[in-house]
């Protein structure tokens, strides 16, 4: 599956319920985990 470009306009426009949007929110929300459980370990490096 190809992932185009999409402006923030018509995100915003997009349903909530539609399944590109969904996939997007969720890949953002794992990006968001993976980065605090790196900054985490990074942390305790001294």
């Amino acid at each position: 599956m190809s992932i185009q470009y999409i402006s923030p306009e018509t995100f915003k426009k997009m349903d909530k319920n539609n399944p590109f949007k969904k996939m997007f929110i969720e890949q953002q929300e794992r990006d968001k985990e993976i980065k605090q459980k790196i900054n985490k370990i990074t942390k305790n490096i001294p």
